[in-house]
C-alpha cells in the first residue's frame, strides 16, 4: 500500500506538473487519503479498468497532486477563416487568451475570437463545418472532447468534428 502510495505520488506530480516543475509537499498519508476520498471504493482498486474508472483515476490524481500555481489554457477560433490558436501553461486568463489569439491569427485567422478557457484542466472545442462551434471541459481531455461533441450535436450539428483539444496543466 505504501509503495503504491509513493508510485501515485510521483506520477500524479509528473503527470499534473510536467518535467522540472515543483510538486506542492504533500505527505504519502495525505495523498494516500486524498485519493482513497476521491476514487471511492469501487475505481480505489486498481483492478476495476472500466473508462469510468480510469477517468476518474486521472481526475483524482491531478486534483490530490495540485500544482502550487494556476495554469491556464485557452483557444481561440475564426470562423470566418476557420483558423484555430490555443495556448496553456499561463499564469492567468488574459495572458491564456492573448496568446490563443495571437496563435490564430499568426495562423492566418482575421476574426480570431476566444472561444473557451480552463485553469487546471482540459478543454476542446467542436464544430459542424458551418455555423455551429461548441465546446467542453474536463479533468481528462477525453473527456472535454466528448464534451464538447456532444454539445456540437445537441446544438444541431451534423458531423461534428474537434477543432483543437489540449490540457493546461
Amino acid at each position: 500500500m505504501k509503495k503504491r502510495i509513493q508510485l501515485l505520488i510521483l506520477l500524479c506530480a509528473g503527470f499534473a506538473l510536467g518535467p522540472g516543475s515543483e510538486v506542492a509537499s504533500l505527505t504519502a498519508q495525505d495523498a494516500g487519503a486524498c485519493l482513497y476520498r476521491c476514487e471511492g471504493s469501487t475505481c480505489y482498486d486498481f483492478s476495476n479498468n472500466t473508462p469510468m474508472c480510469q477517468d476518474r483515476r486521472a481526475q483524482c490524481q491531478a486534483q490530490c497532486s495540485k500544482p502550487a500555481r494556476n495554469s491556464f489554457g485557452s483557444i481561440a477560433i475564426s470562423r470566418k477563416d476557420k483558423t484555430t490558436g490555443w495556448s496553456y501553461g499561463y499564469a492567468n486568463k488574459a495572458q491564456a487568451e492573448k496568446v490563443a489569439v495571437d496563435n490564430c491569427t499568426k495562423s492566418g485567422g482575421f476574426a480570431c475570437e476566444v472561444w473557451i478557457y480552463f485553469n487546471n484542466e482540459c478543454g476542446a472545442v467542436a464544430t459542424d463545418g458551418g455555423k455551429i462551434i461548441t465546446w467542453g471541459t474536463a479533468g481528462v481531455k477525453r473527456s472535454a472532447i466528448q464534451q464538447a461533441l456532444l454539445q456540437c450535436s445537441k446544438a444541431g450539428g451534423r458531423n461534428c468534428v474537434i477543432k483543437a483539444s489540449l490540457c493546461s496543466n
